[in-house]
């Protein structure tokens, strides 16, 4: 993903001091990420993409689009993005920058998570499927259990955490897709 993000900045003629200027990481870091010597958070890149004017799906390999628009996500083949730093991986189940709304999956190991709120223009519904989640939005925090719905306007800052011991899973759709 580093060399994508690089090839972005490239063809928009853009320095990593403007992007930096852009999206508020800073140039040292944004750095990092390019030559892989760095992970980058999902609210980081997804400041990044918006900087470009592309989706993260565009970043991630595989486009599984039909002829006919129809979209098969077969198991182990959605496109991954991993967080190391976070202990989570969002498994996005659409098409490479086609979809009106984004299905994903995001597994958070023990303790993972968000490491930085996020506020973007959808809205977002989460369904969890394992475990205990904590979501923290405007300043209020609920906690999600397996079964659970959260439905909410994706403009309110806000940032999720797995309370779980073991792992835990939550299906998500945002709309319009913001990956």
């Amino acid at each position: 993903m580093h060399d994508k993000l690089r090839a972005l900045r490239k063809e928009r003629g853009l320095s990593i001091a403007q992007v930096s200027e852009m999206t508020g990481i800073s140039s040292a870091f944004l750095s990092q990420v390019e030559n892989g010597k760095n992970d980058i958070t999902v609210t980081r890149l997804m400041r990044l993409v918006d900087a470009f004017g592309v989706s993260v799906a565009d970043l991630l390999p595989g486009d599984q689009t039909g002829e006919r628009g129809l979209t098969v996500v077969r198991a182990g083949m959605e496109r991954r993005l991993t967080s190391p730093s976070e202990q989570m991986e969002v498994r996005v189940m659409s098409a490479r920058g086609h979809s009106k709304f984004m299905p994903a999956l995001t597994v958070y190991e023990p303790g993972g998570g968000m490491s930085e709120a996020a506020a973007f223009e959808s809205e977002e519904v989460v369904y969890v499927l394992e475990g205990e989640i904590e979501l923290e939005y405007e300043g209020e925090v609920v906690t999600l259990n397996p079964g659970d719905v959260a439905y909410f306007d994706g403009r309110g800052v806000h940032r999720y955490r797995n309370l779980s011991d073991g792992e835990a899973k939550a299906f998500s759709v945002t709309w319009p897709a913001i990956f």
